[in-house]
């Protein structure tokens, strides 16, 4: 009776279930309204603690589906460029999140090659969301694309060449 209780407590209908499909809801939140942002579509992630197989059964795992643009085929569908924004906003709101739980109103958040993958409105309307962010925190910006670093309104540059470090 006690394995069958742990079993409930901790299964896919218990305690572990309500705290993931809680914070994963969350994530699905934030992750929308900086999608919002990010893209001209309207397009929305939703995100389950579950994927439905074939026959309709469900089975453990985080399931992502993409809506309002790849004509709803799932990320797999979506072009580089869209895949890219999708990720963003996760990331995105994966930071708000963890900024949530640590209870800090600063925190900061890195951005290692993210403008891959984007076209030129891509790039500028992430840009405008680092920007954004950069007013209440810290955000480093790692990129090996000049013009791009250079069209952001930094506190600070910092280059690395050939193992020497400059601020610009």
């Amino acid at each position: 009776a006690l394995n069958d209780n742990t079993q409930t407590v901790l299964g896919t209908k218990g305690v572990r279930a309500h705290i993931l499909t809680t914070a994963l809801e969350a994530l699905e939140l934030t992750a929308n309204k900086w999608l919002q942002k990010i893209t001209t579509s309207g397009a929305h992630i939703e995100i389950r603690p579950y994927a439905q197989n074939k026959s309709g059964t469900r089975k453990e795992a985080i399931s992502l589906d993409v809506v309002g643009i790849g004509d709803d085929k799932g990320y797999k569908a979506l072009s580089g460029g869209q895949r890219r924004r999708v990720d963003v906003a996760i990331l995105l709101g994966l930071a708000e999140l963890a900024r949530a739980a640590s209870h800090t109103s600063r925190s900061t958040v890195f951005f290692d090659e993210v403008f891959d993958s984007l076209d030129e409105e891509g790039v500028s309307l992430v840009s405008s969301v680092i920007e954004e962010m950069g007013e209440e925190r810290s955000v480093v910006v790692i990129s090996h694309s000049p013009d791009f670093v250079a069209g952001l309104s930094p506190c600070m540059h910092v280059s690395i060449k050939k193992g020497e470090v400059s601020v610009i």
